[in-house]
C-alpha cells in the first residue's frame, strides 16, 4: 500500500529525529502496528492522536494546521493523493525552511493549475520562500513586485565604458572575436547599441555576435531598420532565446485579441503617449493596458505616460502592417494630434502659455509622424494647416498657420 503524504511527513520527520516507529509509538501513546497503520495509509489518527503526534515530532506552529488537515483526510482521498506529484512537493515542502527559485514561469501562465499550484504553495507551505521570475505576474495575493529593467547605460560621456551595458557588449564580443577591443572609434557606436536595445541582455548578446561581420556602426544601423538582424544565437541556445522576434512572437500568443489589436496600434506613437492618447488612438482601456504592462511590453513612465520599448514597438509595427491597419490608425494618429496643435496654438496665448509649451516639448516626436503622414499621404487635406510650424529649436504655434 502506497504512504499517504501524511504517513510520508512522520516518516521524514520520524527520520530526523532518529527516532524508530517503536520509540514514537511509546512516546505518543499507541501500539507500533497503529502508528504503522497511519504511515503505511492503511488508517487515519483520531484528532487527538494526531495532536500527540506533532507535540511529539515538534510540528512549528506555522504548520500544524497543514499537518491535522492531512491526518484528518478520509483514506480514499489519502490514497488518491498518495500518486498526486503535486501533493508530495506540498509534503515535502510544507515542514521546511527554505527558498525555492521558479525561473522562466511565464511559460506556464496559460494552464491555471500552474498559478492554483503555486497559490496552494502560499496557503501550506509558510516556512517557503519563492522567488518567481516572470515576464507576467501571477496576480496573486501575496504577490510582492520587483520589476528588472535593463542592464544599467551610460549616464554621461565620462566613463561609458564602465556601464554594465557596455562591459556585456565587451564580454559577448570578445566571445565572438577575440580581437575586438573597445576604443576611441568605436566607443559610441557600441553605446549606441546599448541604448537602442534599453539595455536589454538578450539583445545585447545577439548584436555583440555580429562583431565577426560586420562593424559596430553597421550593426547598430541594422538594429534601428529591423529587428530581425537580431538573430545569430549559438546553436545550445534555447528557441526561444534565438532570436528577438522568437522572444516577442512567444509573448504574442500569450496575448488576448484585444491586448494584440491595442499593441499593435500603440506603435504608431512615436516617444511616450498620454492614456488619453492612447485611448482614442488605439482604443487602450485602462484594464488593457494594465494587462500589458503586466506582461512587460508596455511600461508606465512618469505621470500618466506609457511606452514600448524600441524592439517592441517594431514588432507590434509589422503585426499592424500584417493586418493593413497601419494608414488607418495612423490617420487617427493624426487626427489626435492635429487637435493636439490647435488646442496648443490656443492656449499659448492665455496666461498658463509655459504649461502648454512643456506639452509641446512633450509631444515633438510624435507631432512630427503626424506631420510627415500627413505630407507623404494627402498634402491637402489638412489645408488650413492651423496650428503647426516650427523652429529650429522644438515645436512652436505660430498664428499665421503657415509652415
Amino acid at each position: 500500500m502506497e504512504p499517504s503524504a501524511f504517513g510520508r511527513w512522520i516518516k521524514r520527520l520520524r527520520a530526523e529525529q532518529d527516532l524508530t516507529q517503536e520509540m514514537l509509538a511509546e512516546a505518543v501513546g499507541c501500539a507500533t502496528p497503529t502508528l504503522r497503520s497511519f504511515e503505511i495509509g492503511k488508517r487515519r489518527p483520531s484528532r487527538e492522536m494526531a495532536e500527540r503526534i506533532a507535540d511529539v515530532l515538534q510540528i512549528p506552529t506555522s504548520q500544524r494546521t497543514e499537518f491535522l488537515r492531512l491526518a484528518r483526510l478520509p483514506l480514499e482521498t489519502q490514497r488518491d493523493q498518495a500518486e498526486d506529484e503535486e501533493t508530495d512537493v506540498l509534503a515535502w515542502l510544507a515542514p521546511r525552511q527554505l527558498l525555492l527559485v521558479l525561473d522562466n514561469f511565464e511559460q506556464l501562465l496559460g494552464n491555471g493549475d500552474a498559478v492554483a499550484w503555486v497559490a496552494e504553495l502560499f496557503q501550506h507551505t509558510p516556512g517557503l520562500h519563492l522567488l518567481i521570475t516572470s515576464r507576467e505576474r501571477l496576480r496573486l495575493r501575496g504577490e510582492r513586485i520587483f520589476e528588472l529593467g535593463g542592464l544599467a547605460l551610460p549616464a554621461d560621456a565620462v566613463a561609458p565604458e564602465k556601464a554594465d551595458a557596455v562591459q556585456f557588449f565587451l564580454e559577448r564580443a570578445q566571445q565572438a572575436a577575440g580581437d575586438f577591443r573597445l576604443d576611441a572609434t568605436n566607443q559610441p557606436a557600441v553605446v549606441r547599441i546599448c541604448k537602442l536595445l534599453d539595455g536589454m541582455p538578450l539583445g545585447i548578446e545577439l548584436a555583440a555576435a555580429w562583431v565577426r561581420v560586420l562593424s559596430v556602426t553597421e550593426i547598430a544601423d541594422e538594429i534601428e531598420k529591423n529587428m530581425d538582424f537580431l538573430a545569430l544565437a549559438d546553436r545550445d541556445a534555447m528557441p526561444r532565446h534565438r532570436s528577438m522576434r522568437a522572444v516577442f512572437d512567444h509573448s504574442w500568443r500569450l496575448l488576448s485579441d484585444e491586448e494584440r489589436a491595442v499593441l499593435m496600434k500603440l506603435a504608431v506613437f512615436r516617444g511616450r503617449c498620454l492614456r488619453e492618447a492612447a485611448a482614442a488612438v488605439a482604443d487602450a482601456t485602462l484594464l488593457v493596458l494594465a494587462g500589458l504592462i503586466d506582461k512587460s511590453l508596455v511600461r508606465r513612465m512618469g505621470d500618466r505616460r506609457f511606452d514600448l520599448h524600441e524592439l517592441i514597438r517594431q514588432f507590434a509595427a509589422q503585426q499592424l502592417a500584417a493586418e493593413a491597419q497601419t494608414v488607418a490608425t495612423k490617420d487617427r494618429h493624426l487626427h489626435y494630434f492635429h487637435q493636439f496643435a490647435l488646442q496648443a496654438e490656443a492656449g499659448m496665448s492665455q496666461p498658463d502659455q509655459v504649461i502648454w509649451y512643456e506639452k509641446v516639448d512633450q509631444e515633438q516626436d510624435n507631432l512630427r509622424a503626424a506631420w510627415a503622414f500627413a505630407e507623404q499621404n494627402d498634402p491637402n487635406r489638412h489645408a488650413s494647416r492651423r496650428g503647426w510650424n516650427w523652429s529650429p529649436r522644438s515645436i512652436a504655434f505660430g498664428r499665421d498657420g503657415v509652415i
